[in-house]
């Protein structure tokens, strides 16, 4: 890789609550250990400054510096530590130990160049320092973490990497969200609860032998992805508003009339489903599961807090046979309905025998799931989540990327940059199969030139979707 891509740390510093804050041991919830083994989440956000000087940058990190502090004040719980866990279950220690912040530099790329390398994705978990995910440091394990990376001739990517065994990614945007409030001198517009009590003590429910089948239950090993670190790669994707409208009508069209409404999100989870088992060349007969995670704040009753902070998403899962899926007759259509069976299977006694199942296992139980095998695959994030609306005084971000993806069959989505109903997608596939997914008719008809940007004229001629007018789905990276 080239050498001018090389990211040098300046500076390793420890953000504290501006204030003393409520010192506590926090529990932690059945729904927060499902999460025990997930790889910790990186996000990075890439600005457009214009840094024209040592001084103006100083600015720039001093004030990220001073309204994290003053979030801190009340988002706690990410200033403590894990507790080691040896002898009972992990909680976390809630003493105002702080926040890793680092400062780094790429001086010798720009903001565009690096976004335009075809080595963005792959050097994009380098802008987001990761704390250890070990229990055996969790004294010393920071939930999250800030890294701030320069451009040169400006431009700043601001890189935070969260500990999913605290938090899910509901709570990951309202921390960012309230951060850049706070950066802008607004108040926090919804202040976070941290009664995780709530979840735990849920009331009682008859004990179900088995869960419902569609609900994602951890297996009883670590998780180990099949396909190692060295044989993935991730490339990123932007979808128009255009291209899932009509893939809404299409669902809909071949659905005999029982599919009336569809959201955009299930929708284009089906369609990426189809393309990934194609790209995989599974046979018809073998079977594939599809997960995603269900948001429980409104579908407990009673419901959660809006600002419940801590994990309260559970994974559920569609399977369905490869040669289903890819049937003319049954389409998108299909995988559409299967989705939302298994979405719709999340009600509030479900969840609840969910909790009561998973307590019942006891501390040891809680190594990991089964996203990682062959022909399964995961999505990790949500096009609600407010990626492109964290300003910090500086406007909206240019560009959101995940980091390093731990395994192949993980799906990102995010918002779209251009916005208007566009959502951006991460797929993080084995080289090979990223090839034939690009090259598969229903996907790609033409990949994007790194030379050109989403929105340059050049580009709306030489990509789209086949069969749809030109731009429908963009390559970015």
């Amino acid at each position: 890789m080239d050498s001018d891509f090389s990211i040098h740390i300046h500076s390793i510093s420890t953000v504290v609550p501006a204030s003393l804050t409520r010192r506590c041991i926090l529990p932690l919830t059945s729904l927060d250990f499902l999460n025990r083994n997930v790889a910790c989440m990186q996000r990075i956000l890439f600005y457009s400054l214009d840094l024209d000087s040592l001084d103006n940058y100083d600015s720039f990190v001093d004030k990220l510096k001073g309204s994290l502090a003053e979030t801190l004040v009340r988002f706690y719980p990410l200033a403590g530590r894990f507790t080691d866990g040896e002898s009972e279950k992990p909680r976390i220690n809630c003493n105002d130990a702080g926040v890793p912040f680092i400062e780094a530099a790429m001086l010798r790329k720009s903001l565009g160049d690096f976004l335009a390398s075809p080595h963005c994705m792959d050097l994009c978990s380098e802008l987001a320092h990761v704390e250890s995910s070990e229990l055996a440091d969790a004294p010393h394990i920071a939930p999250v973490s800030v890294q701030v990376t320069r451009f040169k001739s400006g431009g700043l990517a601001v890189g935070v990497s969260y500990n999913h065994f605290l938090i899910d990614g509901y709570s990951f945007w309202h921390f960012m969200k309230s951060w850049s409030e706070v950066a802008c001198g607004q108040s926090i517009s919804l202040p976070p609860v941290h009664s995780r009590e709530i979840l735990i003590s849920q009331p009682p429910v008859t004990y179900m032998s088995s869960l419902p089948r569609y609900f994602a239950i951890p297996a009883t090993a670590s998780m180990e992805a099949p396909i190692g670190f060295s044989n993935i790669q991730q490339r990123m994707y932007s979808f128009s508003a255009q291209f899932i409208r009509r893939l809404k009508l299409q669902a809909m069209a071949g659905s005999n009339g029982d599919i009336q409404q569809v959201s955009s999100f299930r929708v284009l989870c089906a369609h990426i489903w189809r393309c990934l088992v194609r790209a995989r060349g599974l046979e018809e007969s073998e079977e594939t599961r599809f997960f995603v995670g269900v948001d429980v704040r409104k579908r407990l009753v009673p419901c959660l807090p809006d600002g419940y902070f801590g994990n309260a998403v559970c994974a559920v899962y569609a399977e369905s046979r490869a040669g289903e899926l890819l049937s003319p007759e049954k389409g998108t259509a299909h995988g559409v309905r299967i989705l939302s069976q298994a979405i719709a299977g999340a009600t509030d006694g479900n969840i609840k025998s969910l909790l009561e199942w998973c307590d019942k296992q006891g501390n040891a139980y809680f190594r990991g799931a089964d996203y990682a095998l062959d022909n399964n695959f995961v999505v990790v994030s949500s096009p609600k989540f407010p990626a492109y609306g964290i300003n910090y005084g500086w406007g909206d971000p240019v560009a959101v990327r995940p980091g390093k993806l731990a395994w192949a069959g993980i799906i990102t989505f995010f918002t779209g940059a251009r916005g208007s109903g566009d959502i951006d997608v991460c797929i993080c596939l084995a080289p090979e199969e990223l090839r034939r997914m690009e090259q598969e008719p229903g996907f790609l008809s033409m990949p994007w030139t790194q030379a050109s940007s989403p929105g340059d004229p050049q580009t709306s001629q030489v990509c789209g979707f086949q069969g749809l007018a030109p731009p429908n789905v963009f390559l970015l990276g």
